[in-house]
């Protein structure tokens, strides 16, 4: 394939996707447009004037928050301090379209997303207040041609007390309740809520776990999550936070059944959340202390290999390289915790350079398919399916194999670790 008509069907591609991709300008957006929290944390301040309070963290929002208009005197008297920037392993946000998705440290399913008015192009930050109760993201979003700067806090849900247990106590000596949720040995009926009985309320005490979690308090965690595990014992995400849950509260063989059930779910649910145990700072006193039974735990579940390991094994990365006026080169990064992917093409000949970055979400199934989506905003999403296959050269490689368009076909090798 020669480069003028890769680029002439790339252009194609471009032309009838344009809608699921955005090239941000340089300039034109003013900064720094959040000024912090209020004293009390019931307040934010958007630019150097108004001040808005933070919207309820909840999934499926797109409720506007309630600003005013209020003078220097008045933002002095709220004493308004910026927050903490949070880090790479603390609260982070991921922008989609018009979503945009918050997630709390170390969790792989977000504690709230709210619907934006415009397409939501990057975020730009993410701070917690003091308490760690509110969380404030800024962004960038496209209107009119041009990029303006905007910001959002959620206030996540209060702390609350089990019922019949303070918050924060310890389990008694030897409590390690069964993963389905069951009442340990002497614990009275009546002093934990019953067990939801829908997916749906299984769904909504694993968000609540995860709330629980991002404010540290483990006891609350392990009651939701076990609690989500009890309506479904099948959803991953709740055992991995119960695992977590339990080795905070220094139950370190309990947190290790949790992870040896999980290694043994379907890894292309579960392995995310096995790849994500292995970094995660809530487990380090779990891998360092039973650094062996931590290792036998997430080998439980060995099995001729899914696509999910067959995709992320050299570390996610796959790629061809460019040859000049011949072919494009084509990098394809896999986020193995998040699910979401980068996909660059760069094209070169006669001095021209082109560029294409796209990005979405990503999908493992059986064990040999990857599933892109593409995010469309105004028009349904576009999905494309690639396959993973031992590379034709005898190499005992994987390729991966993807079609996105009549013209625009590319086969991946995987980037070793060590090899960027």
């Amino acid at each position: 394939m020669n480069c003028g008509n890769e680029r002439g069907g790339r252009a194609r591609w471009v032309a009838a996707g344009v809608a699921a991709w955005l090239v941000v300008a340089p300039g034109g957006a003013r900064a720094g447009t959040f000024g912090g929290f209020s004293a009390d944390g019931a307040r934010y301040l958007d630019g150097g004037s108004r001040v808005c309070a933070p919207i309820a963290a909840r999934v499926g929002s797109d409720e506007a928050p309630r600003c005013e208009q209020v003078d220097a005197a008045a933002v002095a008297r709220r004493g308004f301090r910026r927050g903490r920037p949070q880090p790479h392993d603390g609260f982070r946000a991921a922008a989609n379209g018009r979503t945009i998705e918050v997630y709390a440290p170390g969790s792989a399913e977000p504690i709230a997303t709210w619907r934006a008015a415009g397409i939501v192009s990057r975020v730009v930050a993410v701070y917690a207040g003091d308490d760690g109760r509110v969380i404030a993201v800024e962004y960038e979003t496209r209107a009119f041609g041009r990029t303006a700067r905007e910001v959002i806090a959620f206030r996540l849900a209060p702390p609350a007390s089990p019922r019949g247990e303070p918050a924060g106590a310890a389990p008694a000596p030897g409590d390690d309740r069964p993963p389905g949720g069951g009442r340990a040995a002497g614990e009275a009926p009546g002093s934990r809520s019953a067990a939801p009985a829908t997916a749906g309320a299984g769904e909504a005490e694993r968000r609540a776990g995860d709330v629980a979690r991002a404010a540290r308090e483990w006891a609350r965690a392990e009651r939701h999550y076990r609690a989500a595990l009890a309506a479904d014992p099948a959803d991953v995400a709740a055992r991995y936070g119960l695992a977590v849950a339990l080795a905070r509260r220094g139950r370190l063989d309990a947190a290790l059944r949790e992870l040896h059930t999980l290694a043994r779910a379907d890894r292309n649910r579960a392995g995310r959340f096995l790849a994500l145990a292995r970094t995660d700072p809530d487990l380090a006193r779990l891998r360092k202390r039973r650094a062996r039974a931590f290792d036998a735990a997430l080998a439980a579940g060995d099995r001729p290999a899914s696509a999910f390991d067959r995709l992320v094994a050299a570390g996610g990365r796959w790629e061809r390289p460019f040859v000049t006026c011949q072919e494009a080169g084509v990098t394809l990064r896999l986020n193995p915790r998040r699910l979401t992917f980068v996909l660059d093409v760069v094209d070169e000949c006669r001095g021209v350079t082109d560029r294409l970055r796209l990005d979405g979400t990503w999908e493992a199934r059986g064990a040999d398919a990857l599933v892109l989506t593409f995010p469309n905003p105004g028009a349904d999403d576009e999905v494309t399916e690639c396959s993973v296959r031992a590379c034709p050269d005898g190499s005992g490689e994987d390729c991966l194999t993807c079609q996105l368009d009549r013209d625009l076909g590319f086969t991946l090798r995987p980037v070793r670790r060590g090899g960027d």
